[in-house]
C-alpha cells in the first residue's frame, strides 16, 4: 500500500478499552503500528475517555506536542504546570501548546456526574506546522464539504454522535477514518443531530 493514498476505517467495536471503577478510555487508533504500512504521522493519541466524579488523571509530556480537548458531557479541569487552569464544558474544546517535559492533568471537578471528553495529542516540532479542527452538527441528510489546506496532509475524522457516509464510507457513533492523499473531504449526514469531527494535520 502506498502510504500516501489512504483511508483507513478505525470502528468503534474494535477500539481497545482501559477502564477501571473510576475510569474507562477507548483508543480509537492505533498509533503508527509496525505491521500497518499505514501511519497516523503526528498524531499520536486519540482517546475518548469517562472519568468518574473528582477523579484526576495526571500526564507528562515526552516530547513537544499540541494538545487539542473537547469536551461531550460534564465538565474537564484542565491543569497545566505553570499556566493554571482551564475549564473546558460540554460543547467547547481547547487546544494548547506543551513543551517537551510539561506536566498536565485531566480532573472531573464535577461531585456527582460523569465526564467524557476526548483527548487528542499531537506531535509538534514547529509551531507553524498545519493544524486545523472542523467541529459540526448537521441534520439528515445534509452535506459537507472539506477542502484540504494541503494536498499531501491526513485527515483524521471522528463521528461523535449519529452516522455519516464519508468518502463512499459509513460512519456510525464512535467510528473514525484517517484519510491521506484522495481530495477534499465530502460527508452527507444520515441522522438528525449528528456531529463530526475533522482535524488536518501534516
Amino acid at each position: 500500500m502506498n502510504d500516501h493514498r489512504f483511508a483507513k476505517m478505525f470502528l468503534a467495536g474494535s477500539r481497545r478499552v482501559d477502564e477501571d471503577h473510576l475510569f474507562r478510555s477507548y483508543e480509537s487508533v492505533r498509533v503508527n503500528d509496525p505491521s500497518d504500512p499505514v501511519t497516523t504521522g503526528a498524531l499520536k493519541t486519540f482517546r475518548d475517555e469517562t472519568l468518574a466524579a473528582g477523579h484526576r488523571l495526571a500526564f507528562r509530556t515526552a516530547t513537544p506536542v499540541r494538545l487539542f480537548l473537547f469536551t461531550m458531557a460534564g465538565s474537564v479541569l484542565l491543569s497545566i504546570e505553570g499556566c493554571g487552569d482551564v475549564l473546558v464544558n460540554a460543547g467547547d474544546t481547547e487546544l494548547l501548546m506543551l513543551d517537551e517535559g510539561t506536566r498536565f492533568s485531566i480532573s472531573n471537578p464535577l461531585e456527582d456526574e460523569l465526564t467524557n471528553y476526548v483527548l487528542c495529542l499531537f506531535e509538534n516540532e514547529r509551531a507553524d506546522s498545519l493544524f486545523r479542527v472542523q467541529l459540526n452538527r448537521y441534520d439528515g441528510r445534509e452535506e459537507m464539504e472539506y477542502r484540504l489546506s494541503d494536498p499531501d496532509s491526513r485527515v483524521f475524522i471522528w463521528v461523535v454522535q449519529g452516522a455519516f457516509e464519508v468518502k463512499n464510507r459509513l460512519l456510525e457513533s464512535r467510528d473514525a477514518m484517517l484519510v491521506r492523499g484522495l481530495g477534499d473531504i465530502d460527508a452527507e449526514a444520515l441522522s438528525n443531530e449528528a456531529i463530526l469531527l475533522l482535524i488536518e494535520y501534516n
